[in-house]
């Protein structure tokens, strides 16, 4: 751990939204802000078009079949419309759980009196305006992320994790005489536009000094514009409270808390790339090898199917007679599939066969139009053109060649046998042999080279 985080991240840390607001006589009541955000009234009006655009897509209107293959598919999508249900409403209701959780609190938070008496309702808390107190803004990284390498915070500050803020902005105060200073928790946010005005505000009606710190360790991009200004203000007055000398009004235990959980942090998440590949090596292996497996069975059958395709051009025919010429409907929902079927017989050398096969590599059809198209041309009672392999008979064909090559095949076997030589741990032994001086850190999983 390069150093600790300025905040004081207190056991119970009060988070505040809101507004100020002056009564008559004076009095400034700052009142949180008890409303939804805008994307949760945003993500509530969209979600009836979503889910039901969902379930339409997904088919769940769709007539049920009574048996464990139907109700598998039931259970299925009912699974993936809660998800989506879960994803759409899971912001506004946790904000509605804050909003229900603040007002059991009041909602009013702070109270200044034209008296210059000044009420902390969250926190049983009140000072005035002749005690020393000098007010504190701080910005930095939370003590799990402080001593993380910068291209992680970076990157972390693009995700915006939920579980665990990177930085917080927090309003403090410092009370004492000089040498003996203790400082003490007010409120916090993560992005403090409010706090600060709240700051400011306490500051010019009490004349308590404000002290305005930033952390070092800070990526510029996430620094609040307006408390850099308020700093650089600062800068420049005489007057100027930032080197007092303070304490944190913290446990021992706490303190030692703290710190553990941010070593604990900082181990779990923060390896070496090779550390990761040792702990995943099975894993590694495991998708290695179903990736190399899949691809070279995909790239086997279509070169097997090209051959044959390349083959069947000099295939002698013979006559057939088509027997029964249809359109067979497979699957439900968004997922249904025509595979047109064509019943012919023919004979070779005096031997009667019979197949349905109309070319070499056959595929399903995704519209019912594109699949009659196909047996439009062969109609039953028709006379057709039959193709047979010379060597094996039984297997014939109505079409030489394919109306489609199995590139998809092709190619699919390539990508996954390019993952399964990229994810295969024996070429990442080779690696660490060969550049032996380089190191990666990694995070969350999702690995990046440094120098």
């Amino acid at each position: 751990m390069n150093e600790d985080s300025l905040l004081l991240e207190p056991p119970e840390n009060f988070l505040f939204s809101g507004k100020i607001e002056e009564d008559a006589d004076g009095t400034l009541h700052v009142r949180r802000d008890l409303r939804l955000s805008t994307v949760s009234y945003y993500l509530l009006g969209f979600s009836p078009f979503v889910l039901s655009g969902a379930s339409f897509l997904l088919g769940i209107f769709n007539p049920i079949t009574f048996d464990i293959e139907g109700l598998i598919d039931v259970l299925a999508r009912l699974i993936l419309i809660g998800g989506m249900a879960a994803s759409v409403f899971f912001l506004p209701v946790y904000e509605w759980w804050g909003i229900l959780q603040a007002k059991k609190r009041g909602r009013t938070c702070l109270t200044l009196r034209p008296n210059g008496e000044v009420e902390f309702l969250d926190r049983d808390l009140r000072l005035h305006r002749d005690d020393q107190i000098v007010l504190q803004l701080v910005q930095d990284l939370t003590s799990e992320h402080v001593s993380l390498p910068e291209e992680h915070v970076k990157r972390l500050s693009g995700n915006q994790p939920y579980r665990q803020p990177i930085y917080m902005i927090e309003l403090n105060y410092l009370t004492g005489a000089d040498g003996e200073r203790i400082r003490r928790p007010l409120f916090c946010a993560m992005q403090g536009s409010d706090l600060i005005e709240l700051g400011k505000r306490l500051s010019s009606e009490t004349g308590w000094p404000m002290r305005v710190e930033i952390g070092e360790r800070l990526p510029g991009q996430l620094v609040n514009i307006e408390l850099r200004e308020l700093r650089h203000q600062q800068q420049g007055d005489h007057h100027n409270p930032s080197e007092l000398d303070y304490t944190d009004d913290l446990s021992e235990d706490y303190r030692r808390e703290k710190q553990e959980r941010a070593q604990k942090y900082y181990q779990e998440h923060v390896t070496t790339t090779r550390e990761t590949l040792q702990q995943n090596r099975f894993m590694f292996w495991l998708c290695s090898l179903m990736c190399l497996a899949g691809g070279t069975w995909a790239l086997y059958t279509s070169v097997d199917c090209y051959q044959k395709i390349a083959d069947s051009q000099s295939w002698p025919s013979t006559k057939g007679i088509v027997a029964a010429a249809k359109v067979v409907e497979s699957g439900s929902g968004s997922d249904i599939e025509y595979t047109p079927e064509v019943e012919y017989a023919y004979s070779v050398l005096g031997k009667d066969y019979f197949s349905s096969r109309i070319e070499i590599c056959p595929h399903n059809e995704d519209t019912r139009t594109a699949a009659e198209a196909v047996v439009e041309n062969f109609p039953s009672g028709s006379h057709v053109e039959v193709y047979y392999d010379p060597t094996q008979p039984e297997f014939a064909v109505l079409v030489r060649g394919n109306r489609e090559a199995p590139a998809f095949d092709r190619g699919m076997g390539f990508i996954l046998i390019l993952i399964g030589i990229i994810s295969n741990p024996k070429l990442h032994d080779v690696v660490a042999r060969l550049w032996p001086n380089k190191n990666s850190r990694s995070i969350g999983g999702a690995s990046r080279w440094f120098s």
